[in-house]
């Protein structure tokens, strides 16, 4: 109907402006009305927690345990986090910072340190601090009688407070954890929800290498706790709140991620390594049930509070390939006896030298007449050359792939809550057969191929999990770093179960699983390997020595894998020394004593 008296038009007019007005008033109400009391604490569809953020925002404070997750060994023992009691500072006032000179030097005296860093470190504190008298800055941790002079000082500008330090001052497996580092492009790009929520911010420290990185996704936790002064909206502190520890109070949070290493074992290794005279190599044992890693040790070692990207002394030797020298042997001979190609009791001999392509065996004078049997446990070039000029590129690749050496064999697969494919170790090479560009059916490569040399590369963990594949029957296991995740309430979280990379019917027959696995007791026993006749277990395997030149200077990696006691084998183990003098003497055969022996002593 429309309305042509003009006073009714304006009144009318008046009345729709007057509602919409009304209206979008009252929706804003309501809006903020679910905002400050329905949704506070998950708003919107990244669930942000608005109290929590608009708490962080009004204070300032030191950071007491980030929440992140911590690692434990297969036995729950703590391998990450450690509780130590530090000093935090506070920021001091104008007034009493003309009287606080008395108090640093007595507190001087009390940390044994300089006055004049304590005195700037407390002077020039914006925000409460940690004290980090270290060279590599760490949080320093305070004995009781410096608590108890500190407590007696009473002066309020300084507090004792217990904080969880991430990795502790005897930290074991440090190149398979990894270590945590500021990363904010990465934490922009893949956690935005998480930053949206507060959980995390900008300069939070995530997972930067090894199960750090790769279960970041479980280890970042839900928050973390600080002792707190809180400031007004002009950064001002609000006087009469003081310190306050904020955060900390969940039921389920951090999770614990138990992995499969041996705290035991993993420190006899470490130990032994350090002394053997390695110094670029990697010590890798496995379970022989499980495939599981017990212990995992790479060097040179590194300090995860002082992460030199450029030096890569934090990249994992571990699962990493390495040129493998004659411990290849053991794909050429498992595919001569699978292929046929070798008659029963044929006789080869070796002179010293093939004839053609330069080729020579490691013993100059050769090694006369000799069976596949005993040129593997002699580890004979010249046979192994013969046998490859009787096998194509295709069957050495195939039996390659059959032993678990031209893939990653670290455990991989979906796991609920996470896309694709989740892979639990970081940076995992899946070996290497032939190099691009290799004319791969050339009777030369070949050759080289067969003794391990030319293009072939194998991770020391592939090595030791072909030790098991062998124990196992043809059989490829995925190995695990970790088994779980717990809630912080040991309830069950996420498994990886085992899984296998080759079944039954795809790999190496047992019959042949079998004969390498005698003629590795045999290498022990007569062959390469006599130095571990002494061992307190009888073991067995296979060595090898691979030449390699590095900045233009001739290296040798040298190689032992194996497995024992021969008896009842309860370790499977593969050890390298990378590029070391040619004229060096054999540094992994002592090591393999000295591990196999302290394992031996362990068992009793």
């Amino acid at each position: 109907m429309m309305i042509t008296n003009p006073k009714k038009q304006v009144r009318f007019r008046m009345f729709i402006t007057l509602l919409t007005l009304t209206t979008f008033i009252v929706s804003i109400m309501v809006r903020l009305f679910w905002i400050q009391i329905v949704a506070n604490r998950n708003y919107s569809s990244y669930r942000v927690d608005l109290v929590r953020n608009s708490v962080i925002q009004r204070q300032k404070g030191v950071v007491l345990d980030t929440g992140r997750g911590q690692f434990y060994d297969q036995h729950m023992q703590l391998l990450t986090g450690e509780l130590k009691s530090a000093l935090v500072a506070f920021p001091i006032t104008a007034e009493d910072n003309r009287v606080a000179e008395q108090a640093i030097k007595q507190l001087a005296v009390i940390l044994k340190t300089s006055e004049a860093a304590l005195a700037h470190w407390i002077r020039s504190n914006k925000q409460p601090s940690l004290w980090k008298g270290s060279k590599d800055q760490r949080m320093t941790e305070i004995d009781e009688n410096q608590i108890e002079q500190i407590n007696r000082m009473g002066w309020p500008y300084v507090q004792v407070v217990q904080v969880h330090d991430r990795y502790r001052d005897n930290l074991v497996a440090s190149h398979l954890l990894g270590y945590i580092g500021q990363d904010p492009e990465r934490i922009a790009s893949q956690y935005k929800n998480q930053l949206d929520r507060g959980t995390l911010s900008l300069s939070s420290e995530i997972g930067g290498a090894g199960l750090e990185k790769t279960m970041q996704h479980w280890l970042r936790g839900d928050g973390s706790t600080s002792l707190s002064l809180f400031v007004n909206s002009r950064g001002q502190y609000i006087q009469g709140l003081g310190a306050r520890t904020v955060g900390g109070d969940s039921r389920h949070y951090p999770l614990k991620v138990v992995t499969t290493i041996d705290m035991s074992a993993q420190q006899i290794v470490e130990r032994l390594l350090k002394q053997s005279g390695i110094t670029e190599g990697a010590v890798v044992v496995l379970d022989p049930v499980s495939s599981d890693i017990v212990a995992m040790a790479s060097m040179p070692s590194f300090n995860p509070y002082q992460v030199e990207p450029e030096k890569r002394n934090w990249n994992n030797h571990a699962i990493q390939m390495a040129a493998p020298g004659s411990i290849y042997k053991t794909v050429i001979a498992a595919a001569a006896l699978e292929e046929g190609v070798v008659k029963k009791d044929e006789l080869f001999e070796c002179t010293g030298s093939l004839g053609k392509y330069h080729f020579h065996c490691w013993k100059k004078d050769g090694h006369g007449l000799l069976t596949l049997e005993e040129a593997f446990a002699d580890s004979c070039n010249i046979v192994f050359a013969k046998i490859a000029e009787r096998l194509t590129d295709q069957q050495i690749e195939k039996y390659a792939k059959k032993l678990g050496l031209l893939s990653t064999v670290g455990w991989s697969g979906k796991v609920s809550g996470m896309k694709g494919i989740f892979e639990q170790l970081d940076l995992e090479d899946a070996g290497q057969l032939f190099a691009a560009g290799t004319m791969r059916s050339d009777e030369g490569v070949r050759i080289q191929t067969a003794i391990g040399q030319r293009d072939v590369r194998v991770t020391p963990l592939q090595a030791a999990n072909l030790i098991v594949t062998l124990l196992h029957g043809g059989i490829v296991n995925q190995t695990r770093a970790v088994t779980e995740i717990q809630f912080q309430n040991d309830t069950h979280y996420v498994d990886f179960e085992p899984s296998m990379l080759v079944r039954r019917n795809e790999g190496i027959s047992i019959r042949t699983s079998s004969k390498l696995l005698s003629w590795m007791r045999e290498v022990v026993t007569s062959g390469t390997g006599q130095a571990l006749r002494s061992a307190k277990w009888n073991l067995a395997g296979k060595t090898g020595t691979a030449e390699t030149i590095v900045n233009g200077q001739e290296r040798v990696n040298q190689w032992f894998i194996g497995y024992g006691p021969t008896e009842s084998p309860k370790y499977a183990f593969a050890i390298v020394a990378e590029n070391i003098s040619p004229q060096a003497p054999n540094l992994v055969l002592p090591l393999t004593r000295k591990i196999m022996d302290a394992f031996a002593d362990n068992a009793d």
